[in-house]
């Protein structure tokens, strides 16, 4: 499994949640810190991905912000998309 840099941190009154130095707090739906003596500190993070509009043919816009992180975490974008 790949590694990612993510990183919590305070700012003002609330925080912010960078995934490999890129801002994603505006797409995360929820975050799931686990530690185990064996395996050591899991994140979970839960992406919640807005379809930006959907075509009568079922075709998905991923606005860039989204399409990125999701492109960080080993995400392959259709052929079309390239």
């Amino acid at each position: 499994m790949t590694q990612h840099d993510i990183t919590i941190r305070r700012c003002g009154t609330g925080h912010v949640l960078e995934l490999d130095g890129h801002p994603i707090a505006d797409i995360t739906e929820s975050a799931r810190l686990h530690i185990d003596g064996r395996s050591g500190a899991v994140l979970e993070l839960t992406l919640a991905v807005d379809a930006g509009s959907v075509r009568t043919r079922g075709q998905v816009t991923v606005d860039e912000q989204t399409a990125a992180a999701l492109k960080r975490l080993g995400w392959t974008p259709p052929e079309s998309e390239h």
